[in-house]
């Protein structure tokens, strides 16, 4: 089911320019296409990294 949701979001978006707006939770795509999205993120105090990822919904 997920990799059926990547290839209809690919449908949609192709290779249009994005933007991420992380204070909005939002991902633009082209200047038509605004999805909401959720971001996921950890810390390392080790390595002193940060590592993100964001999700449509």
């Amino acid at each position: 089911m997920a990799l059926e949701k990547q290839l209809a979001i690919n449908d949609s978006i192709g290779n249009l320019d994005w933007n991420v707006d992380m204070s909005a939770g939002t991902a633009t795509f082209g200047n038509e296409l605004t999805f909401p999205i959720q971001m996921l993120g950890s810390v390392s105090h080790q390595s002193n990294t940060w590592l993100w990822a964001y999700f449509l919904n």
